[in-house]
């Protein structure tokens, strides 16, 4: 992961899922840094598939209790015995039903969490217990046939059914009734004849059975690395990709899982010494994994590691040895991660100009997108927004500068897959979204209005170029052939500017109504020529399809630069900036 991974939105949970997994909470890890519910994010993350081992884990700390209280309770008799078989049934039950409710409000939750997970574990302790009292012990052949068919036939149900709105319930109870007959076709203690229980207990699957804790270790990186690098989308990469997870669960089972059972010398040692030693390797291994992930800039083989060209985030820190020409200047950034964008520009403001920058983000709210209202996001994005507006207008006064930044045109692609051109343009031509651009303008209308009655000088920045594949993922030997990466990294400057034109047209229309605004147009500096690309020379212009790297904020700043020292400035300078309407294509 160090080295093949790049730094970025898609991977920065990865690190803290897999220091979560040695202590059996990643699960709480995915949930506590919102990897989301079936995210692409989680595709794209190599420790995801440990959320299931942390629920086992925690399974696994409640379980023994259980069982040693159903032992002693129903030994005793009575209404005492009543209450220990119905323990772990009630238990079983009441986590079923929180299923159900969780699935739909809280999915994620639901997903990832013990508690809407232990009704299927409880299950198969539901079933040891039966045969515990002799239940389904000695089943005919037929029996037998028929609950591996069953079972065959429901668990392949539920790999065909299972949708992302209703996981855990009620789709995960088709492979778990199943799991639970399969279970109980060849556990029984009679031998049989059944043409399925001889396949089960043939020995490719009694191979694959002890090799597969192995493979479900190493399936999700091996998947992971691939989807990174050459990509998973082709039927020799797949191949490619399961060959080397059987080969890499076949190494670790007999050098690794092997080993460590039939040690002699650890199985001679008194328990609590071996407690020990085991607590204290999980502890040494999870300090070097957490100095691996520190060092990824020095360990990574990526051109990315250089994070001072790459990451606009990644500024040095520094303090201006003189005081800037604008000290006590204050200039605001509101919206979603393209205001982030702008963070190595924000930096030179400070410590060339001396202005203080504030900044509130609206992780991935975008207000005065033009593109679409705020409000049809979702209502937790809508809450957000009014909070961050509060926030701004409590502190902002007369002759401060606002920033409104976001990403104003439709995307071709995001960090994890690249879209259809047809579809988006087709799209942004529709009906539906002119409706859309609408709202937004009207929004936009408002929103100038409240800030340009507190004094608020308001800078909109007009659409940047947008490009089909993420640069960060298609600039290094090992990924620049991944699918992504077929869009290219360059576009034509007229299909650009057209696809810009709406937009443009609605910032025209804010330009005339509102005389103190200025639109702010980054497009010619960041492509000057007829072909627009990510790149200026061999330094990265944009992270992403739409993201700028620290280069481009450093490209971008003189001409930034320039308009706030005409906004501030008390010289001939001051109104420099040409108020015209701006281009399209």
């Amino acid at each position: 992961a160090t080295l093949f991974i790049p730094d970025s939105w898609l991977s920065n949970t990865a690190d803290k899922t897999g220091l979560f997994a040695f202590f059996g909470l990643s699960n709480f890890a995915l949930v506590g840094f919102d990897d989301g519910y079936f995210s692409p994010r989680a595709e794209f993350n190599i420790f995801t598939h440990t959320w299931s081992l942390a629920v086992e884990e925690q399974f696994y700390l409640i379980f023994p209790l259980l069982i040693f209280a159903w032992f002693r309770l129903t030994a005793s008799g009575g209404s005492r015995a009543q209450l220990g078989w119905c323990l772990l049934p009630g238990l079983g039950l009441a986590s079923l039903l929180y299923a159900a409710y969780a699935s739909f409000h809280s999915p994620m939750q639901a997903y990832y969490l013990l508690p809407s997970r232990f009704w299927e574990l409880a299950a198969g302790g539901l079933l040891y217990m039966a045969q515990h009292q002799g239940l389904w012990r000695e089943l005919s052949a037929r029996a037998q046939q028929g609950c591996m068919v069953v079972g065959t036939g429901l668990t392949a149900l539920g790999f065909a059914l299972a949708s992302k709105q209703a996981f855990p319930f009620p789709d995960a109870l088709l492979p778990v009734a199943g799991t639970c007959l399969l279970i109980l076709g060849v556990s029984c203690s009679v031998p049989s004849t059944a043409k399925l229980r001889g396949f089960y207990e043939s020995a490719p699957a009694r191979q694959i059975g002890k090799w597969s804790y192995s493979l479900y270790l190493w399936h999700w990186p091996v998947y992971v690395l691939f989807r990174w690098t050459v990509g998973l989308e082709s039927i020799l990469d797949a191949v490619l990709a399961v060959t080397l997870v059987f080969a890499l669960a076949a190494l670790s089972y007999y050098f690794l899982e092997q080993r460590v059972q039939r040690s002699v010398r650890t199985s001679v040692r008194p328990s609590g010494q071996v407690l020990v030693a085991g607590v204290g390797v999980t502890g040494l291994v999870c300090a070097l994994c957490l100095g691996i992930f520190l060092a990824q800039s020095s360990l990574s083989l990526s051109v990315t590691r250089d994070r001072q060209t790459w990451y606009p985030e990644a500024w040095p820190e520094q303090i201006a040895e003189t005081e800037g020409p604008f000290a006590g200047r204050r200039l605001f950034a509101i919206d979603d991660s393209h205001t982030s964008a702008y963070t190595t520009l924000y930096h030179m403001v400070e410590d060339e100009l001396g202005a203080e920058v504030h900044q509130y983000f609206t992780a991935g709210c975008g207000i005065a997108t033009l593109l679409r209202p705020a409000a049809i996001i979702d209502d937790s994005c809508e809450k957000r927004t009014r909070r961050t507006l509060r926030a701004f207008e409590s502190q902002a006064q007369p002759g401060d500068v606002l920033l409104l930044a976001s990403l104003r045109v439709a995307r071709f692609g995001d960090q994890w897959k690249s879209f259809e051109l047809d579809d988006v343009i087709e799209e942004e031509g529709s009906v539906e979204a002119a409706v859309l651009r609408q709202g937004a303008l009207e929004e936009t209308r408002a929103l100038l209005a409240r800030f340009m009655a507190k004094g608020v000088t308001v800078i909109i920045d007009a659409p940047k170029p947008v490009f089909h594949s993420p640069p960060f993922r298609c600039v290094d030997w090992f990924n620049r052939h991944n699918p992504i990466c077929e869009g290219g990294l360059t576009f034509d400057r007229a299909f650009l500017q057209r696809h810009r034109q709406p937009v443009v047209n609605s910032i025209n229309v804010l330009l005339e109504e509102f005389p103190g605004l200025i639109a702010w147009d980054p497009f010619d500096t960041l492509c000057p020529g007829a072909v627009c690309s990510a790149f200026d020379a061999e330094q990265p212009l944009f992270f992403d399809g739409d993201h700028l790297s620290a280069h481009g904020n450093r490209v971008l700043y003189p001409e930034f630069a320039q308009l706030l020292t005409s906004l501030w400035s008390d010289s001939q300078l001051a109104g420099w900036y040409p108020q015209r309407p701006l281009s399209g294509g």
